[in-house]
């Protein structure tokens, strides 16, 4: 037989090089008693490094779980609706707003926010700002990078959620709810505070 083997449920046979014989033992007893201690070496040895091995799977798997996500001091910036005085049978326009946050992330996974969704709006974009010839303008941006062990700060003249076509006026003081889609964390729902 070649190397340690399963010979039955209460033994196992491993070839004894210097004799050229087998030994034979019970899982419960010392091979070394039975065997050369080079051999009994190379048998524990075997299954220490099999151990090993597992364990190095196992947390090689807990090191790729879902990041930590979470959002912290979400607020919403409120725009006046448009178009309230609008006579019967023409569509009055509706305003648009903004969020802004801190997303945390406490895993040591990096992570990616690539949507937006908010009960207040019809729809809700990624959005960050920038300067062109000396005014800020503001452009969609389709994700924002969440670092492991990191933050993103959602701020004004910076990154922010755009909510668009907003449902009704948001008044200061109310909360609404926005749910934030990352790609490998999920869904993560926060109330912001319209100010």
């Amino acid at each position: 037989m070649n190397g340690n083997q399963l010979i039955s449920n209460t033994g196992f046979e491993s070839p004894c090089s210097t004799k050229g014989e087998s030994c034979r033992f019970s899982p419960l007893e010392t091979p070394s008693v039975l065997c050369p201690p080079q051999e009994a070496g190379f048998t524990l040895n075997k299954w220490g490094f099999t151990l090993a091995a597992i364990f190095f799977l196992a947390t090689a798997a807990c090191d790729r779980a879902k990041p930590e996500i979470r959002a912290e001091s979400a607020w919403a910036r409120r725009a006046p609706m448009m178009g309230d005085g609008a006579p019967p049978g023409v569509a009055s326009e509706r305003g648009n707003g903004a969020v802004y946050a801190t997303v945390v992330n406490a895993g040591k996974t990096a992570d990616v926010l690539i949507a937006g969704a908010s009960e207040a709006a019809d729809a809700v974009e990624l959005h960050e700002s920038y300067e062109m010839s000396g005014m800020m303008m503001m452009r969609p941006a389709p994700k924002f990078e969440i670092p492991a062990g990191g933050k993103l700060e959602m701020k004004p003249g910076g990154y922010h959620l755009m909510l668009l076509r907003l449902k009704r006026d948001l008044a200061p003081g109310e909360k609404i709810k926005v749910s934030l889609t990352f790609e490998k964390a999920g869904q993560v729902s926060v109330d912001a505070e319209v100010r």
